[in-house]
């Protein structure tokens, strides 16, 4: 018994964090898994044939970036390209990162002492398709993103010596073997290995591994008899012999409830011959007065199984149990369980989450899943369009959420119907142990054909081929999406004062995988949110972390319908910051023009990994390159003039009227800048920020924040010289100063001055400038024109008057033309309305003049046909 209970209580217990670093079990005679996640090595290709040598164990790969599963190169990490299923929905919009191939190499070394063993690799969710080789032999493919699947490695492994396993992995989307899903819509397909990748050292006598297509294993449970006063269970196991001689096998199946007290146990015996997979077919008593399982009481058995050669344990295996029954009611479209009928409340998740998108922590789902049963009160998830990962579903039993799974053909009628059939018997192999699970749902299901690849596998849960009426229908992305309620009531807030950070964790591995969450909020002095705040955010982080997420946060919320998508509309707003794999504290600070910074440190923890048995080489960064990308954007030029310097003081002057504090803030700007224009737009615009700064932060402002804003004035500062260079015309030029002072000063834009140089040298020199207003336009220089008009279209034709016998494309290239040149002129798309010069033709984009501000419309000969 005590034994029994020892092994128990050491494999039953599910870790969920650092698992990648989980200590190997070391007793020889049972199995042996380790996630081997972190020290990976990582780069991409475009070229379909970039795939030469790759795989070789001399290979050197010294020079390839260093990284931890889970991973994907579709994301702004990599391609340093914002929303990327946005801007590029098909891989016709920009094949570089979709048709090549992501290599993927990891060096490891397995004990001599364990030479006998069967060695196993083992992938839960690579996308989409994929080839492995370990040293230099190739091993097999996988087709499909969502499945897991599993390699025999023992005869390619050597023992004692440095092994290397390379996994080539490609995302097309209409690929040849066409594995759905074959384009995008309502979900997005992340390429890379983006699952948990683990080695599994067995005896000969063993359970295979549970999921894959190719072959059984693992268990299933069902109970063909449930009611409140007894249960049946029915238990059916797989046992492979890789001995060369057969064996007399005893398989020990125990039911244990949730204190791990042993309910039965049931013994059955077999021989089994050498290379036969054997299948066990175990019917236990009836269990009396079971437990039952559902959404509001979700009780979990746990049913243990010891594989004996002899009186020896050769391998063991947990399989979850729920003693429940349901049934569906398609006239009422509902599901009854336990004999009560159950209204959903719940809606879809995706595996997503921005910056890391469908590479995601376990730490993240858990998150998410605790928000779900706890504040929203889940009680029914449908994991769309595709298999979630493993533990979504041991989430799911543990918190009573009732899950309707599928696979994942969206909208793609020419798929290979043989790799769905592959993917349905990946699914319900892995997943048909869960409780929770009680439905599959598809859209392929109304195809008999496709349901009977269901019915083959399991034939206790029901099959739905059309949506499922919930509650509240809410799309999860990650774990930032909450319902969100309108308090009438709240607490009205002042101006905003100052960044306030927030973080997922204090601390974590450090490791290449570690990730965190850093939220950032704008309050006013008393520390109340403040509404609407749409402030654009730089964040800095010092110490061993780098940002997943781009550096500057510009908000979108006047840009909601564009095409390019959205970073965010309002605050809060969040980062990710990733390990860089070294110990240390990470400093992070956000910053926002005219407002008090914010921080938050995290520290990063040394992890001593087990290397007793399966041993993994630690890599170190120095002399790795990124992967190359179609262009890096530098943000900044390196070399911008310090006219205004730095500081390293506090400047506390002490709260008091703003016109005090704007001469406190001009003499203190003075005395370490004596030779600095007072007479500038620029100038003028960082005093008033910086004492309105002062007004809300009780007088006080730190070298930091001084520094950030000193920071913005000396690259506006530059922009504007070379502004004063151009031979545009002068209210025109007065014109972009201070738009450069607005966009980079006042509102904390980040502006290359470099690209900003090159804006204005391109622009045609003269051209009439023209003042859209209802108010009459007096003191402007010789030739401005006036007019009530807004459209572009209209003053160019006011200046123009053959600009509306141009053709329909001379007019959209003019159109386009200006309005790169006029910062003033805004572009939103429309619908629904027509222009009559143009033949009826729907016109999709509006040009609107702001009005009071100079716009410049070139000479004819720039925009004529």
């Amino acid at each position: 018994m005590r034994i029994i209970t020892l092994v128990v209580s050491v494999f039953i217990c599910i870790s969920v964090s650092n698992a990648q670093v989980k200590p190997a079990v070391t007793q020889k005679n049972l199995r042996i898994e380790k996630i081997i996640n972190s020290q990976w090595t990582f780069n991409y290709f475009p070229s379909e044939s970039a795939d030469k040598g790759y795989e070789s164990n001399g290979f050197d790969d010294s020079k390839w970036p260093a990284i931890s599963l889970p991973h994907t190169w579709n994301t702004y990490e990599t391609t340093g390209e914002l929303h990327p299923f946005i801007r590029n929905v098909a891989e016709n919009d920009n094949i570089y990162w979709w048709i090549g191939w992501g290599w993927y190499r990891k060096h490891f070394s397995i004990s001599k002492d364990y030479a006998g063993k069967e060695i196993f690799i083992e992938f839960e969710g690579v996308q989409k398709y994929c080839k492995v080789w370990l040293n230099g032999k190739y091993l097999g493919d996988h087709k499909g993103g969502y499945g897991s699947f599993d390699f025999d490695i023992t005869g390619s492994l050597k023992p004692g010596e440095d092994n290397v396993l390379a996994v080539a992995v490609n995302n097309q989307q209409n690929d040849q073997f066409k594995i759905p899903p074959m384009a995008t819509g309502n979900i997005n397909v992340y390429g890379g290995i983006y699952r948990n990748v683990t080695l599994v050292l067995k005896n000969k006598l063993y359970i295979p591994t549970q999921g894959s297509a190719s072959h059984e294993g693992g268990t299933f449970v069902t109970t063909p008899q449930v009611s409140e006063k007894e249960g049946v269970v029915r238990m059916q196991s797989w046992v492979k012999n890789d001995n060369v001689q057969k064996k007399t096998c005893t398989l020990q199946t125990s039911i244990l409830d949730a204190a791990n007290k042993i309910i039965q146990v049931i013994k059955s015996d077999a021989v089994i011959n050498p290379g036969q997979l054997y299948k066990f077919d175990q019917l236990f008593k009836p269990v009396k007065n079971p437990h039952l399982w559902s959404n509001t009481d979700s009780y979990l058995y746990k049913v243990y199984s010891e594989v004996l050669d002899g009186k020896e344990i050769a391998d063991n295996y947990n399989t979850p149990l729920g003693f429940r029954w349901f049934r569906w009611d398609p006239r009422e479209n509902i599901l009854y369980l336990n004999g009560k009928k159950l209204v959903f409340q719940g809606g879809s998740r995706h595996q997503e989450y921005p910056w890391l998108g469908g590479a995601i922590p376990e730490w993240l789902t858990i998150m998410d899943y605790l928000n779900m049963s706890g504040v929203l009160k889940y009680n029914f998830m449908r994991t769309a369009h595709y298999p979630n990962s493993k533990l979504v579903y041991e989430l799911a039993d543990k918190y009573g959420i009732i899950i309707a799974e599928e696979p994942p053909v969206i909208n793609t009628p020419d798929y290979s119907v043989e790799v769905h059939e592959q993917q349905i018997k990946e699914m319900i192999r892995r997943d048909r142990n869960h409780p929770a699970i009680m439905l599959w749902i598809g859209d392929s299901f109304s195809n008999n054909s496709d349901s009977k690849f269901v019915t083959a596998e399991d034939t206790t849960r029901v099959i739905i081929a059309n949506s499922i009426p919930v509650d509240t229908v809410i799309t999860y992305f990650g774990s930032v999406k909450k319902t969100s309620i309108v308090n009438t009531q709240a607490v009205r807030s002042g101006e905003p004062s100052r960044i306030v950070l927030s973080g997922s964790q204090k601390k974590f591995g450090a490791d290449r995988g570690s990730v965190a969450i850093v939220t950032a909020d704008i309050v006013d002095s008393q520390g109340i949110h403040v509404s609407g705040a749409a402030n654009t955010v730089s964040w800095n982080i010092t110490g061993p972390a780098t940002l997943a997420g781009p550096s500057n946060f510009l908000s979108d919320i006047n840009k909601h319908d564009k095409s390019e998508g959205v970073w965010y509309i309002e605050m809060p707003v969040s980062n990710v910051l990733r390990s860089t794999g070294k110990p240390g504290k990470i400093h992070v600070s956000a910053f926002a023009s005219g407002i008090a910074s914010g921080s938050f440190d995290i520290e990063a923890e040394e992890i001593k990994p087990d290397n007793s048995v399966i041993s993994e080489p630690i890599l170190i960064d120095e002399r790795r390159e990124p992967v190359e990308r179609i262009e890096l954007n530098v943000k900044r030029l390196d070399d911008v003039p310090l006219e205004m310097k730095f500081t390293n003081e506090v400047f506390n002057p002490g709260l008091s009227a703003k016109p005090l504090l704007t001469t406190a803030i001009r003499t203190f700007i003075l005395k370490n800048n004596p030779a600095i224009d007072t007479a500038t737009i620029e100038f003028k615009t960082l005093v008033d920020l910086l004492s309105y700064q002062l007004l809300n932060n009780s007088g006080r402002i730190i070298a930091d924040d001084y520094n950030y804003n000193a920071d913005h004035y000396n690259n506006c500062r530059l922009i504007s010289g070379y502004v004063n260079s151009t031979k545009l015309p002068p209210l025109f030029k007065e014109c972009l100063k201070k738009y450069y002072a607005i966009s980079i000063i006042q509102l904390g834009n980040e502006k290359n001055a470099g690209e900003e140089m090159n804006w204005l040298n391109w622009m045609p020199s003269g051209g009439i400038v023209v003042i859209s207003s209802n108010k009459s336009v007096v003191g402007y220089p010789k030739g401005t024109i006036a007019t009530t008009k807004t459209e572009l279209r209209d003053i160019i034709a006011l200046v123009y008057p053959v600009f509306p016998s141009f053709s329909a494309e001379a007019k959209e290239r003019a159109l386009t033309f200006i309005s790169k040149m006029n910062p003033y002129i805004h572009v939103s798309a429309i619908s629904g309305n027509r222009d009559d010069t143009n033949n009826g033709v729907l016109a999709n984009i509006s040009y609107t003049a702001e009005q009071g501000q100079p716009i410049l419309i070139p000479l004819l000969k720039f925009i004529s046909e």
